[in-house]
């Protein structure tokens, strides 16, 4: 499955954080960090899993680097992570 893997419980914890301080200054519900990957598409997505299971076979763990937070226009993007 094609996900954020964080390698180190401590970066989840700043995601948190960040998640947590944008929340409360603009006034939108708290979230954990994930990926969207059909955000507004009208399907189940456990349907899609074996999909991406295959996909990912044999591959190593997903590695990202923050490098960006920009604020996107909802309903779409609230937060966008630029990464590297």
């Amino acid at each position: 499955m094609v996900c954020l893997v964080d390698t180190v419980y401590s970066r989840k914890k700043k995601y948190k954080q960040l998640i947590r301080l944008y929340s409360k200054k603009y006034s939108f519900s708290f979230f954990d960090p994930h990926v969207t990957l059909f955000g507004g598409v009208d399907i189940e997505p456990g349907s899609t899993f074996s999909f991406f299971e295959e996909c990912v076979k044999g591959q190593d763990r997903i590695r990202l680097d923050t490098l960006e937070v920009i604020s996107g226009d909802p309903p779409g993007s609230r937060f966008i992570f630029s990464s590297s």
